[in-house]
């Protein structure tokens, strides 16, 4: 999947129907299109949903923290390991 893509689609979706979306989001979907791109130039098969996904964990994990109870947030770490384990 190329990010810069699907990026491109919903900047334009977005667009579209005059949805505001926030600038930070905005700037990091951005960012990650341009570093996939970039990626990809210098290896073919460069993946970086595959390079990000351990520190995008620990930072949704961070996030999540404040708002989930401590159960529900022991369940998703056990989801976490079986679907990127």
């Amino acid at each position: 999947m190329k990010i810069g893509e699907v990026v491109s689609r919903l900047l334009l979706i977005a667009g579209t129907h005059r949805v505001m979306l926030e600038p930070n989001f905005v700037n990091v979907a951005i960012s990650l299109a341009v570093m996939d791109g970039l990626g990809r130039q210098l290896h073919d098969d460069f993946n970086i949903f595959r390079h990000a996904t351990p520190f995008l964990t620990k930072a949704a994990l961070r996030y999540f923290t404040f708002y989930l109870s401590r159960d529900f947030l022991t369940l998703y770490i056990i989801i976490l390991e079986i679907f990127y384990i």
